[in-house]
């Protein structure tokens, strides 16, 4: 992940017509408010959904399933995030079971960072 959002635009009729912002989660709301102004300054109307918001995120979306505050993983961000518990915990000089239990922590199987974790 990138300290900053990156915004990919796609190149989309610009005429005057509604679109619907899809996010999976407004966390900190960077990535959100990243695009947001551009797609309101060429669309009639723009709605934000989510599926998870947090409390402290800076955007409102205008529909989301649930708030929260825990730490949240998807299925499609398993493989990044256990890379980053691990570089992380090899940083910090953690040993291996360490790892392992931070891992575990954050709902990652040990079927799911197999051969990730190597001493």
């Amino acid at each position: 992940r990138t300290e900053r959002p990156e915004v990919k635009w796609s190149p989309l009729e610009e005429e005057k017509t509604r679109v619907l912002l899809v996010d999976d989660i407004a966390d900190t709301g960077r990535s959100i408010k990243a695009v947001l102004p551009r797609l309101e300054n060429l669309f009639e109307e723009v709605r934000v959904v989510t599926i998870l918001k947090k409390p402290w995120s800076e955007v409102d979306p205008h529909y989301y399933s649930l708030e929260t505050e825990a730490w949240v993983v998807f299925p499609w961000e398993v493989v990044e995030t256990a890379k980053q518990i691990i570089s992380k915990g090899r940083e910090i000089g953690w040993s291996k079971e360490e790892i392992e239990r931070e891992l575990r922590k954050a709902g990652i199987s040990e079927e799911e960072y197999s051969g990730l974790v190597e001493y």
